[in-house]
């Protein structure tokens, strides 16, 4: 931008058809000044045209405003079935299906059936355990004041987390792929959120352990580790499950809820198709 000099502002123009008048040479900063106001009028005519067709339909314009700011503050999609189904299938292990591995009390039939039963069982198990501890939400984070102590790998009070309610410190027992190294930041921010409240949900939702896949496939590490081992081979899958998922022991609701749930979609369990 060149420099302000006065004497352009004194400078005249003389031409042969008309009088002689004072023409003013426009200083280059005021023309870009002349320009934003401009724009500025232009916008605001616009708005007004907005608002004036606005009037005419304010029913919808309320709903739409209505809805985008549902969506910004919307809690995050719950996880579908059939999605929690095909994740767990993905990374159970081939020899909870076979008959004689396990015991199921609530599925009587459960060595008559064929082993696409038998793994189609599991599948709706766990959605059902998913529906018990999490009602399907990934980033749900709830505090443990039952769990003495601090977890091993945080260093915090315990908490569990995502669809099945598992913690940092299970990557260290079982071997599930949860990277705190990575994600420990962004894990005290979540837990610092939490303000006294029981459970709350994480704002962090890109963290290993919240995403339903590795969520999942950490709960199927449970299932073959803890199934499939030799003490535990004359004891019912309840039992076994629930030495680590409160949800699952005798005396919950939420028990007898999965197991009529998981009846209720294999009919196969108790009587022959």
């Amino acid at each position: 931008m060149q420099d302000f000099n006065s004497s352009d502002s004194n400078e005249l123009a003389v031409t042969s058809k008309t009088p002689q008048r004072k023409n003013f040479k426009i200083h280059p900063s005021m023309r870009e000044w002349l320009k934003k106001v401009n724009r500025s009028l232009q916008a605001s005519k616009k708005l007004l045209l907005i608002a004036s067709f606005s009037s005419g339909c304010g029913l919808a314009s309320g709903s739409a405003t209505s809805a985008h700011a549902q969506a910004n503050n919307a809690e995050p999609s719950r996880v579908q079935e059939q999605e929690i189904r095909e994740l767990i299938d993905r990374h159970l292990a081939p020899e909870l299906s076979e008959p004689g591995r396990l015991r199921v009390s609530f599925c009587p039939r459960w060595n008559q059936m064929t082993t696409n039963e038998r793994r189609e069982t599991l599948q709706h198990f766990f959605v059902a355990l998913a529906r018990a501890e999490s009602n399907f939400r990934p980033h749900l984070m709830y505090f443990e004041p039952s769990i003495s102590g601090r977890d091993l790998t945080t260093g915090q009070e315990h908490v569990s987390e995502g669809l099945l309610q598992l913690s940092y410190q299970d990557a260290r027992i079982y071997g599930c792929r949860f990277d705190y190294d990575r994600e420990h930041r962004e894990f005290q921010q979540d837990f610092e959120a939490r303000n006294e409240r029981m459970s709350w949900k994480a704002q962090n939702s890109h963290r290993s352990i919240l995403q339903p896949d590795r969520n999942l496939e950490c709960g199927a590490r449970f299932a073959k580790r803890l199934l499939l081992s030799s003490r535990n081979a004359q004891r019912d899958l309840l039992q076994v499950m629930g030495a680590y998922w409160g949800t699952l022991r005798s005396g919950r609701p939420s028990r007898n809820k999965i197991i009529r749930e998981v009846q209720q979609r294999m009919p196969a369990c108790q009587t022959a198709g």
